[in-house]
């Protein structure tokens, strides 16, 4: 799901080396109007991808997201994320020039922040029951990594679920 927020970022690229931007905005369409209407047609063409995951998760019917009470959950989580990820891209446009560079940029700066920051949490959570410093640690890096990172809450909510559903197994 990293890449898909990432292929947002090309159109607009296009649109602003272009200078399509420019011409929308001497047509007299207003910038919220521009970034409100580029969002919601993001957000549209998030679903379908999004929806397709979820037709994977049901075909390979993984118990752990697929049980009553996390369906819907895993729905949320999946919708969630692209409503906030999607709008986190959109300042990385100022910092590219080159469409395709931006994409592989922005993938690859989206895997790594959502795997890097789940698992850190993930290990100092496991090995906080032997130093309890590492606990104060975690306490402290994940209020910063919820706030900050989409990433982490699709990779933590992913977790949490399957948690919870061995658990109650």
């Amino acid at each position: 799901l990293s890449f898909i927020p990432a292929s947002f970022l090309v159109f607009i690229l296009e649109e602003r080396e272009t200078h399509v931007k420019q011409l929308q905005f001497i047509s007299g369409v207003k910038p919220y109007i521009y970034w409100i209407s580029n969002f919601v047609w993001d957000l549209i063409n998030y679903i379908v991808p999004c929806a397709l995951c979820i037709l994977i998760f049901i075909f390979f019917d993984v118990k752990a997201y697929m049980s009553k009470e996390n369906f819907p959950c895993l729905i949320c989580l999946m919708l969630l994320y692209g409503w906030a990820c999607i709008p986190l891209m959109y300042p990385l446009n100022y910092l590219f020039n080159i469409p395709s560079t931006a994409f592989v940029i922005s993938s690859c700066l989206n895997v790594f922040i959502g795997v890097v920051s789940t698992m850190s949490t993930t290990i100092l959570t496991q090995l906080g029951d032997d130093e309890p410093d590492l606990l104060k640690v975690n306490d402290i890096l994940k209020p910063i990594f919820t706030c900050l990172f989409p990433h982490y809450c699709l990779g933590q909510g992913f977790l949490q679920m399957s948690i919870l559903y061995n658990t109650a197994e």
